[in-house]
């Protein structure tokens, strides 16, 4: 999972995302366990919650964030915090 966060920096537009998604695909597929919200229903949860609290994220991190114009970068970053946000 370390490896595939790093490549969240590399998602600027459709075909890198879908790379990405895909390589959540794939460590799910090898490592369920490292999943902190692994099944369905914990996953949309744990996303639900993110996207709440994900401008607090940005503003700690000091990412630049525009509510009204996410990129595919921040998708990238939904998908990956929902593997293991509480």
């Amino acid at each position: 999972m370390k490896d595939l966060l790093e490549k969240i920096g590399a998602v600027e537009d459709q075909s890198s995302l879908a790379e990405f998604v895909q390589g959540l695909a794939d460590d799910y597929s090898n490592n369920p366990d490292d999943w902190e919200n692994n099944n369905l229903e914990s996953f949309l949860r744990a996303m639900s919650s993110w996207i709440e609290d994900m401008d607090s994220y940005y503003q700690n991190t000091g990412q630049p964030y525009k509510e009204r114009n996410v990129s595919w970068k921040n998708f990238a970053d939904i998908l990956a915090a929902a593997t293991m946000y509480e």
